[in-house]
């Protein structure tokens, strides 16, 4: 696909409302879980009594595990329904989600706020599933790694803006008043650009809908291993997030204790991140001519392999006796290595992880698509609560705060040597991919 084609879709009512309800969604995800993170490490406020480390793992999980509890629901949700009507019910219900977020900022409540970080898990468990199934069913077929593509490097770079944003304006004077108004505007921006989307009617409305979310969570998941062509590329998208979620896990504290420097030198590290997963997405929109990624997906998972081993040889404890600014950081000898190894880091992972989600999206049965990219959400989420927990059990067993770029590293050899066998295979018999 030509860069003009790809461009091209950022004309059209088949995609931008659906990108724009996106973004907005996703900056008001990332900008709650950030504010409450740094009202707790660096404004002092309490969280229950727990300590960095545990409250930054914590706040994660209230947001990843009503997304993995009601997926599957939602999947069955998407596949009955309309999908653009549930995609614009869902996000309609975000405008009092954060209503309730305003009011928890004003309050200064820890409680309002962590349950409105379960009520944005349950909301996105529903956007999810709608999102992912519809693109195949309004993007023709050569659009589709474009598509995710142009989607990913644009969420990311809004996953920065509201990390950076609740991560700062949090801190400053009116900074509750700014959260308010800024999440309910956005909460209704972001439902009035999904109501200019086109229909997506559904061709299973039959559908008997199963509330037993626990049995149909497990069922959803074998349900989706059956198709293994869909199965395997949720496995490797979810695997990406869980890397993301042990990154942004570790980082605060890491910063914090480790490196000694202060926030500043954090929002540093969210840019760099965030700016090389919006170079490699991007990268995948403009360079695929409508191929099927998997070369770029295996270029993506060895560099990630690489990038992450030399985080984890430089990483190291810092002797400062004093927390630096974002100049000391700069300053140092250290800085460039490892900005550069973030930087590679994150341009890697996101070429690798943007073709994942186009191979599953494309090869996915119409009839039952939301159900199986369900399937992705619920293997998505379960990933990140869990590398999440196990950042916070490694904190418990006093391991060194690097020690997870290491099992990243090896982990992405692994697959990294499965996706080369196959892109082998493909190359031979490239009529069966």
């Amino acid at each position: 696909m030509s860069s003009t084609t790809t461009l091209s879709l950022l004309k059209t009512r088949r995609f931008v409302p659906l990108l724009v309800a996106q973004l907005f969604g996703a900056f008001n995800d990332q900008f709650l879980k950030q504010a409450l993170i740094a009202l707790v490490i660096f404004g002092n406020m309490d969280f229950w009594g727990l300590d960095d480390r545990q409250s930054t793992g914590v706040a994660t999980i209230l947001l990843t595990l009503p997304f993995f509890l009601l997926s599957a629901l939602a999947g069955q949700v998407a596949d009955k329904y309309d999908k653009a009507v549930v995609l614009r019910k869902v996000k309609f219900c975000e405008i009092f989600i954060m209503g309730l977020a305003a009011i928890g900022f004003l309050l200064q409540s820890t409680f309002l706020l962590c349950l409105t970080l379960v009520f944005m898990g349950a909301q996105s468990a529903f956007f999810s599933p709608s999102r992912n199934s519809v693109l195949p069913q309004w993007m023709k077929k050569h659009e589709l790694l474009a598509a995710n593509g142009l989607m990913g490097g644009f969420l990311y770079l809004t996953i920065l803006v509201g990390q950076i944003a609740g991560n700062s304006l949090i801190l400053t004077e009116y900074g509750a008043q700014i959260a308010a108004v800024l999440l309910l505007v956005f909460a209704v921006l972001g439902w009035r650009a999904i109501c200019l989307a086109p229909p997506a009617p559904s061709g299973n409305t039959d559908i008997k809908l199963n509330f037993n979310i626990v049995y149909l969570t497990w069922d959803t998941l074998v349900f989706a291993s059956k198709t293994p062509r869909v199965f395997k590329p949720l496995l490797g998208t979810a695997w990406f997030y869980g890397i993301g979620a042990a990154v942004f896990v570790v980082m605060p504290p890491y910063v914090k204790e480790i490196l000694h420097y202060d926030q500043t030198v954090f929002e540093l590290v969210m840019v760099i991140f965030a700016l090389g997963a919006v170079i490699g997405a991007l990268l995948c929109a403009f360079l695929t001519k409508g191929g099927n990624g998997l070369s770029i997906a295996l270029i993506g998972i060895c560099g990630l392999a690489i990038f992450c081993f030399d985080l984890y040889i430089t990483g190291g404890d810092n002797s400062r006796a004093m927390i630096g600014t974002r100049a000391d950081f700069l300053a140092s000898p250290e800085a460039p290595r490892f900005m550069i190894d973030l930087l590679g880091a994150a341009i890697s992972g996101s070429m690798f992880v943007v073709p994942m989600n186009a191979m599953a999206q494309a090869r996915a049965p119409k009839l039952y698509s939301a159900r199986l990219l369900a399937a992705g959400a619920i293997l998505l989420n379960g990933a990140t609560t869990g590398t999440s927990a196990l950042i916070l059990g490694m904190n418990k067993l006093n391991l060194p705060l690097k020690t997870p770029f290491l099992v990243i590293a090896i982990v992405n050899l692994f697959i990294g040597a499965y996706l080369f066998k196959k892109w082998r295979y493909v190359r031979q018999n490239p009529e069966e991919f």
